[in-house]
């Protein structure tokens, strides 16, 4: 059986922030059926 397309497909996914490397070439398929869950921790700009 063949895979079906992806519903969503990124890659090479980079972020920085000053000191900080969040991401380094991250990628993500996302097909039909799946389920997927990013979890990380968010602090505001101003809470630093």
């Amino acid at each position: 059986m063949m895979d079906p397309s992806p519903l969503l497909k990124m890659t090479d996914i980079s972020k920085t922030y000053p000191g900080v490397k969040a991401l380094d070439r991250v990628s993500l398929t996302v097909r039909q059926g799946e389920v997927h869950a990013l979890v990380g921790r968010t602090e505001p700009a101003n809470r630093r």
